[in-house]
């Protein structure tokens, strides 16, 4: 069972976070996708997408892929900031990291709106609960739990301020010790109604001792 530390780097300062996933078998192809606690689906843009906000872009090319099964259903994922992809839904290997999933369920997008036109990478990758699934996908994350290939059913992030220049990563299997103390720590359930998303109850909010 493995712990698997991944770099990110930043798209949009304090705010998307990317890095690199490899897809598929035969001739494997390394792009960059965007990690989203707020969305469970994964998608990655193909080389037949004409959308303006395709160009200059690295695409997926399927015909590279030994292990690209096509599935006869639609692919449609939206965001809450009204940014959306759609294609076709499939199947394929991939790595993260050291970390390999067999069969993953994927859109292979042919279209995406205007709002990803001035981002760098080639897919979003969703971290939230697998119900939360707008194709009925199990993420990467879930499969790899349900492998039992990760040391903790855990993931975890430390995300780097950029004026800062500090460092982001993404810990899949466990945690990253040296990035917190372990003392600190607290544990809360989701709510009920979290609808596969990680929602926790809040009491209150302060910043610079003042109250949202």
């Amino acid at each position: 069972r493995a712990t698997e530390l991944i770099t990110l780097d930043q798209d949009r300062p304090d705010l998307s976070y990317f890095g690199e996933i490899t897809f598929g078998t035969g001739e494997p192809q390394e792009l960059n996708v965007l990690f989203d606690t707020g969305s469970a689906d994964l998608f990655v843009i193909g080389d037949e997408c004409n959308s303006p906000a395709c160009s200059r872009k690295l695409k997926y090319n399927s015909y590279l892929d030994d292990s690209y099964k096509a599935i006869e259903r639609p692919f449609h994922v939206e965001y809450v900031s009204s940014a959306f992809a759609k294609g076709s839904c499939a199947t394929t290997d991939i790595k993260i990291g050291s970390l390999s999933v067999e069969t993953q369920d994927f859109g292979l997008v042919d279209t995406i709106s205007d709002n990803f036109a001035d981002l760098t990478f080639a897919g979003i990758m969703g971290m939230a609960l697998s119900s939360a699934s707008e194709n009925l996908q199990l993420t990467p994350v879930t499969n790899l739990i349900n492998s039992k290939a990760l040391e903790q059913p855990q993931f975890s992030f430390m995300l780097g301020r950029d004026a800062d220049k500090t460092p982001s990563e993404l810990t899949i299997g466990g945690s990253n010790p040296a990035r917190y103390d372990a003392n600190s720590l607290t544990w809360t359930n989701l709510v009920d109604d979290n609808h596969g998303l990680w929602k926790i109850p809040l009491d209150d909010c302060f910043v610079s001792d003042q109250p949202l």
